[in-house]
């Protein structure tokens, strides 16, 4: 990959939310794609940081992770989740895989800390004290975002597709907007 650029991932999300939100359930799928070149993005930083220079592209990695995966995890806990929770077949099934999905996002969090901080180190044209860590933690992080997304794609959109009711996707678009206005006013 080309590290002077990375495609996808420091694209502004309110941009694309315009043409994406007509179909949230699309706009998801490009946001787990989007996560997909994050995690490709961050490998190759992890592999080529100490021969080629990598700030700027950690400053876009870093804007990732603190911005933009998190709002994509509040509309996902926040807003599909539970519209799927609510009343649907097989419930017992897919509630135990949203809450499976909810504890990884959690433990997500605990591997996102060090990585972010080591970005930011990057970031601040400072060297890791402990590169090999940041390399295994961005492997662990990347392979678990991976088989994440592979449950998400599989599972929980194609439910969201079939399942929810118009109104359902017009008051989820409704409230995925609503929370990219106010922090684009931010």
């Amino acid at each position: 990959m080309n590290m002077s650029k990375t495609p996808g991932v420091g694209a502004d999300t309110a941009h694309i939310a315009a043409a994406l939100l007509k179909d949230p359930i699309d706009f998801f799928l490009s946001e787990h794609n989007r996560q997909l070149e994050f995690c490709d993005a961050l490998e190759t930083l992890a592999d080529v940081m100490e021969i080629q220079p990598v700030k700027e592209q950690a400053a876009v990695l870093l804007r990732f992770m603190t911005e933009d995966l998190p709002l994509h995890i509040e509309d996902e806990e926040q807003d599909l989740f539970p519209l799927l929770m609510s009343g649907r077949e097989q419930q017992t099934e897919i509630n135990q895989a949203l809450a499976q999905l909810i504890t990884e996002h959690e433990g997500d969090k605990e591997l996102v800390r060090p990585i972010v901080a080591d970005l930011q180190e990057i970031n601040d044209g400072r060297a890791l004290a402990d590169p090999a860590r940041f390399h295994r933690n961005v492997q662990v992080f990347c392979g678990l975002q991976r088989r994440h997304l592979i449950w998400e794609n599989r599972l929980v959109l194609p439910l969201a597709k079939r399942s929810l009711s118009n109104a359902e996707k017009a008051e989820l678009r409704r409230r995925m907007i609503a929370k990219r206005e106010t922090r684009a006013r931010r």
